[in-house]
Formats: C-alpha cells, sequence, structure tokens
C-alpha cells in the first residue's frame, strides 16, 4: 500500500489539489480538494457552480492513468450516475479500481466520487465504469 500527497495543474489552471493518496495494485483512493480558482468551474451554471461531468470523468481517467499507465482507447460508459453535483471548496473522496477482462482486451475502470460529512457518513456524489478497449500494438 502506497500513500502520498500532491497537486495536478497545467498551464491552464485546471488544477486540484490531492490531500491525501492510498493505492495498491487493484486500486486508489484520492482526496481531492477543488478550489474556487479551478477552470472546471468556469461557465457550468454561473449562479450554480459545479464541477461538470465530463470533468469528473478526465479526472478519474487521469488519475488511473498516472497510477496503471495507459488504459486504451474510450470504449463505452456503463452504469453512470451523477447523483449530488460537486461544489467548489469542497473535498471528495474519489475511489478507483482497474480490472482486464481476459482474452478481450478491454479494461474497466470503474470509479465513484463521495464526500463525507461531520459524522464520516458518505455521500455519493457519482459513480459508474469507463471501458477501454487496447488493439494488439497497445498491449504491454
Amino acid at each position: 500500500m502506497t500513500q502520498s500527497n500532491y497537486n495536478y495543474s497545467n498551464n491552464d489552471d485546471y488544477s486540484y489539489t490531492i490531500i491525501h493518496s492510498v493505492s495498491d495494485e487493484d486500486s486508489l483512493t484520492l482526496s481531492i480538494l477543488f478550489s474556487p480558482e479551478c477552470k472546471f468551474f468556469d461557465g457550468h451554471f454561473n449562479d450554480f457552480t459545479l464541477l461538470p461531468a465530463v470533468a469528473q470523468l478526465f479526472i478519474a481517467q487521469t488519475e488511473a492513468e498516472k497510477h496503471w499507465g495507459n488504459l486504451g482507447s474510450f470504449a463505452e460508459l456503463k452504469q453512470v450516475k451523477f447523483r449530488s453535483p460537486i461544489f467548489p471548496n469542497t473535498t471528495q473522496q474519489l475511489t478507483l479500481s482497474h480490472t482486464e477482462k481476459n482474452n478481450t482486451n478491454t479494461g474497466i475502470l470503474t470509479f465513484s466520487y463521495s464526500q463525507c460529512d461531520n459524522d464520516g457518513k458518505k455521500d455519493l456524489k457519482s459513480s459508474g465504469k469507463i471501458l477501454f478497449r487496447r488493439n494488439s500494438e497497445e498491449i504491454t
């Protein structure tokens, strides 16, 4: 099991802060702080700022590929639900797991975002599966 802290940022300021991470071979759990300055929030409902669904998927894939390497080409979304909004200035727990389907060149990234309240109860924000396919040249 590995634990670490780091920031993700790029020149466009689509940044978020990883407060804590725990990982093993099959799973990765990140505590992520989304500051109000993060450009993912720009222009998405000016009077009701929230983290767009596409940004949640992007972050899940980005963090998964940092941990497991290239996942392949996007193929499909399954069982995806965006249950409640993720607001700026909140810390979310992103839980990821990755499995490969035998003999199919298909990988499944399972993700969930949740927020803990003061009593430690988790409020599930979103969850689902992202399927990726690899051609024979991408398989390592």
